[in-house]
């Protein structure tokens, strides 16, 4: 009895410190990965995903792939732009160019955004993630990342998995209804 009456006390004591630690950030600044992935873990963290996309090599339409970097969770696989959303942040005002700016340059800007639809995603190793999904095209050439035409997509092993099986397919539906309706 005693046993569980100190550990009920250690996690009130550890509530205590981690909201008095978290009171010092400003929720507007990046959290760093380490406080981000914590922090994901016991919340629902919202994010928000873009799919670049073009008509490619003979009239292929075409993904926008980005490798993730070795200090990001899933290092060095293939996923599209996406971001949390900042205390704040209007998505389509706020987020969606600050993701733009930070996944495709500094000169390059998403056009033509349409929601598709959200992605609840409980299964994600690092926590509840649940995004708006948007498709859009891009203003000038990105400086990172890899056009994809969508019927020779990377394996799947090559991807976080997450968007080659759930995030692209439904983006993807959404490419292939308005093109064929343009």
């Amino acid at each position: 009895m005693a046993e569980s009456s100190e550990r009920k006390l250690d996690l009130d004591i550890v509530r205590k410190t981690a909201a008095h630690l978290l009171s010092f950030l400003n929720p507007k600044d990046p959290f760093g990965k380490d406080l981000f992935d914590a922090v994901a873990r016991v919340t629902v963290t919202l994010t928000v995903e873009v799919i670049p996309w073009r008509i490619g090599h003979g009239r292929r339409i075409e993904i926008l792939l980005i490798r993730r970097k070795p200090d990001e969770s899933d290092p060095g696989v293939y996923h599209t732009p996406g971001t949390a959303i900042r205390c704040g942040e209007e998505i389509e005002e706020d987020t969606i160019p600050r993701l733009a700016k930070r996944e495709l340059g500094k000169d390059c800007n998403f056009s033509d955004l349409r929601f598709v639809g959200n992605l609840n995603n409980v299964g994600e190793a690092r926590g509840h993630f649940f995004s708006p999904v948007y498709t859009a095209q891009v203003t000038s050439e990105p400086a990172n990342g890899e056009w994809w035409p969508i019927d020779s997509l990377p394996p799947v092993e090559d991807t976080v998995t997450d968007h080659s099986l759930r995030l692209w397919p439904m983006a993807i539906q959404a490419i292939q209804q308005d093109h064929s309706n343009g």
